[in-house]
C-alpha cells in the first residue's frame, strides 16, 4: 500500500530531531552552579540538578532517592542570594556608566579651557544632535564663474525663502 486511504494520502507529524528546535544551548561545566551534593560516606559529588544527583545515587547506590523538599530552604537561599548578586551587578553597572559620562563632562571642561575650537568640536562629536545635525551638512557652494551677481545658481545656499514670502 502507498500511505493512502481511501484514496486519500495520510500524513505523519511527528517533528524530526535537529530541525526547527529552538533549544537553549548546553551549560558549560563553569556555568553550573552544583547545589545539589551526594554526602554519601566520603562522596562529595555534586550536580546542577536534582534528577542528575539522583541518577548518581540510584547507579552508585548511594541511597535512597533524594526528594525535592530536602534541597527546598537550601533553593530558596540560592535565589535570594542570586537576586542580590544580580541587583548589585545592575548598580555597579549604572555606578560605572555615571561615572563615564562624568569623566566626558570634565574632559569637555578641560578642553574648553585649553581650546575653545576643540572644545566645541568635542561637544559636537559626542552631542547626539550636533552629530545628525552635522550629518546632513552641505559643503558651501561657491557662485558659478560666468554668472552675473544678482543671479544665483539653483544649488546655491544663498537662495533662502522666507515661509511668509518675503
Amino acid at each position: 500500500m502507498d500511505g493512502s486511504v481511501n484514496g486519500s494520502k495520510t500524513y505523519s507529524f511527528v517533528p524530526l530531531s535537529g530541525v526547527n528546535s529552538k533549544k537553549r544551548p548546553r551549560r558549560r561545566f563553569d556555568e553550573i552552579e552544583r547545589l545539589y551534593v551526594c554526602n554519601w560516606g566520603d562522596c562529595e559529588k555534586a550536580y546542577g540538578t536534582l534528577n542528575h544527583l539522583n541518577a548518581h545515587v540510584n547507579m552508585q547506590k548511594h541511597g535512597p532517592k533524594r526528594l525535592p523538599a530536602e534541597f527546598k530552604e537550601m533553593r530558596k537561599e540560592w535565589r535570594k542570594h542570586k537576586r542580590a548578586q544580580e541587583e548589585a551587578a545592575k548598580q555597579a553597572a549604572a555606578y560605572h556608566q555615571q561615572q563615564s559620562q562624568a569623566q566626558q563632562v570634565q574632559l569637555q571642561q578641560q578642553a574648553s579651557l585649553c581650546d575653545p575650537v576643540l572644545a566645541a568640536h568635542m561637544h559636537s562629536v559626542h552631542h547626539p544632535l550636533a552629530m545628525h545635525a552635522m550629518s546632513h551638512h552641505q559643503p558651501h557652494q561657491l557662485p558659478h564663474p560666468h554668472a552675473h551677481p544678482n543671479q544665483h545658481h539653483p544649488h546655491s545656499q544663498s537662495q533662502h525663502h522666507h515661509p511668509m514670502g518675503f
